[in-house]
């Protein structure tokens, strides 16, 4: 029987691991219906390096979790992250005409403030309102009605370079999906972890990947500042491996067997033992 309620899929193109999350409308939220997951060999930090690996490795965790989910899927919402993407502040102000805001003074107002300079190779890709200002008195999520004589907006911008978005649109293609929408990682991650009550007192939320470190701050239930590192957990296991002169398999197996972010609670004269390369012995160290 074809199912009725619709069907979702996200996925997120990662410097360690390629994800596909299947999942459909019910009365009580979303229910998980499939996953698949592929290493991820064409990214670098965020970076497609090669089409040929990530169009395979999107291949692979689709069919994983189609098999999964018992259903294909053709369409997906994209994660994206990368040190191309960047995050601005910006703020716009109209004249309020004959005193009380209507819906086309509050687009007019946000088209004002989205008039952010970027550069060539960029694109917006989130345009998020903050507060409306009405006469200085700020917070105000919907202003429409008000009375006043000036009208403020404070907008968040995420944009995104645009050869970036296009090469993992085509890799999508090219592996049967078309791309529905493509969201920044960290706006993924907090609507994943993040409630309410925490964006409207102020958190701050750090993705910590293998290839980026993604950043999104709340406050007042919006998004005040976003940023992407373009270091992570893989650059640890590249210095360990050089260090301890071992694989990358191996200094990531002892990263997450002893890796330890309080010095206080590690044994300063224990040892490990690392497994040599080319042949070479194993080392105590």
């Amino acid at each position: 029987m074809a199912r009725r309620r619709p069907i979702l899929a996200g996925l997120d193109i990662g410097t360690h691991k390629v994800a596909i999350v299947i999942a459909e409308h019910t009365d009580s939220g979303l229910e998980i219906l499939g996953v698949g997951s592929a290493l991820s060999r064409g990214m670098r930090a965020g970076r497609l390096v090669d089409v040929e690996k990530t169009t395979q490795d999107i291949g692979v965790a689709l069919s994983e979790a189609e098999l999964m989910a018992g259903c294909e899927i053709h369409q997906v919402t994209v994660s994206v992250s990368g040190d191309h993407l960047r995050g601005t502040n910006s703020h716009g102000v109209v004249a309020i005409d004959n005193g009380e805001v209507t819906s086309w003074a509050a687009r007019r107002v946000i088209e004002a403030a989205q008039a952010v300079p970027l550069p060539t190779d960029q694109e917006i890709l989130h345009l998020m309102c903050r507060e409306f200002v009405v006469d200085g008195a700020g917070g105000i999520p919907d202003p429409v009605g008000l009375r006043g004589v000036r009208l403020e907006a404070h907008l968040h911008v995420i944009s995104a370079c645009e050869s970036v978005l296009a090469n993992l649109e085509r890799c999508c293609n090219k592996a049967g999906l078309s791309v529905q929408q493509i969201v920044a990682s960290s706006l993924a991650s907090a609507e994943a972890v993040l409630d309410p009550a925490e964006k409207e007192v102020g958190v701050g939320l750090i993705d910590f990947g293998a290839g980026t470190v993604d950043i999104a701050i709340y406050h007042g239930g919006s998004v005040v500042h976003s940023a992407v590192l373009p270091m992570a957990g893989g650059f640890i296991t590249h210095d360990l491996a050089q260090c301890l002169e071992t694989s990358l398999r191996e200094a990531e197996s002892i990263k997450l067997r002893y890796g330890c972010a309080d010095e206080t609670t590690v044994d300063t004269h224990g040892y490990i033992e690392v497994t040599g390369m080319g042949g070479r012995p194993p080392r105590l160290v």
